[in-house]
């Protein structure tokens, strides 16, 4: 279970009970902060919590808020504007120097149906838009292929009691990785702790690591000759070429070249990956593309294990991803 699925679901069990909770998400930040936008946390009368805002004297400050709302049966909305600067009067305690703002968002036995389609959504994988403000909560379809940032947040500093957050959610960060030897098997341990979905995909028949990976959600014997048609179009779709052959890598990435996805990398030495390259672009395939993908894959660590290797992809690819998160910010 990812971990707004986790946060949601304890929502969920609060709220089949009758019992107040409190919803808190990061909006906004700025510079040095322990959290990141979208973060999540619920937390109940008791002082019982699921999820993280970021830790720390801030998350300590606001989930003790937020306790204190459920116990009062609170119902309005608030958001909260910290500073980590032991200067501002605003200041969270935190000395990192960053902003960040969070709304606490009580929840009631009535949006109980919103939960329970947030929770669907994400078990589905269907991207639905969730809105928060202080007059609703809702939920409207969005597109698989949104072009809409994944996070909205608006805020009037003339009239703290005009703000409105937006999420896309359901739709999870999937890997897809393209070969299923050591280091398929390695990548898939480390992104199974990183809340990523994993896939790998093998064309041979009795390869042991591929059988017996314990981290992957989807295992599949394909024809890499035919991988595209197993790839959606996603900005949540990451796809690493690890496969048991140069010949083969180089059909994997000219399949999948031309496909819109967050990431894609390739396996293999810097003079592998120049004569692929330049096979591609005597193909025709344009600088454009070419220059999309990752390769050598990962980041410059020294990697020689498949497991120090793995750690060089993931870093990469947690790089893009929190990258391309960033929200667009509106006040």
């Amino acid at each position: 279970m990812n971990k707004d699925a986790r946060v949601f679901a304890f929502i969920q069990e609060k709220l089949r009970r009758e019992e107040p909770v409190i919803l808190l998400v990061v909006t906004s930040c700025r510079g040095s902060n322990p959290g990141r936008v979208g973060f999540k946390m619920a937390v109940d009368r008791l002082g019982n919590s699921v999820g993280s805002i970021g830790g720390g004297e801030m998350e300590f400050q606001l989930s003790e808020e937020a306790q204190k709302i459920a116990e009062r049966d609170g119902r309005d909305p608030v958001s909260r504007f910290l500073s980590h600067d032991e200067r501002s009067p605003n200041s969270s305690g935190m000395i990192c120097s960053g902003e960040q703002s969070a709304i606490l968002y009580p929840f009631r036995t009535d949006h109980l149906p919103i939960i329970d389609q947030c929770l669907s959504a994400i078990r589905d994988n269907i991207p639905i838009l969730i809105e928060l403000d202080l007059d609703r909560a809702r939920i409207s379809p969005i597109s698989r292929k949104t072009s809409t940032p994944r996070f909205y947040w608006q805020y009037d500093d003339e009239d703290p009691h005009f703000w409105a957050y937006r999420e896309w959610i359901g739709l999870h960060n999937r890997c897809f990785i393209i070969g299923g030897g050591h280091i398929s098997l390695a990548l898939s341990h480390v992104l199974s702790s990183l809340d990523f979905e994993i896939s790998v995909f093998e064309q041979r028949e009795g390869v042991p690591t591929f059988e017996k990976n314990p981290s992957a959600d989807e295992k599949r014997i394909v024809s890499y000759d035919r991988v595209q048609e197993y790839l959606l179009d996603s900005n949540c779709h990451f796809v690493v070429i690890a496969t048991h052959s140069h010949r083969t890598d180089e059909i994997v990435l000219q399949r999948l070249i031309e496909k819109k996805l967050r990431y894609l990398g390739m396996l293999g030495s810097r003079s592998k990956v120049k004569a692929i390259m330049n096979r591609l672009s005597d193909a025709g395939v344009s600088p454009e593309l070419l220059a999309r993908v990752h390769a050598p894959i990962g980041i410059p660590i020294h990697s020689h294990t498949p497991e120090e290797i793995a750690i060089s992809i993931a870093a990469e690819m947690i790089s893009v991803k929190n990258r391309s998160d960033q929200m667009d910010n509106f006040t």
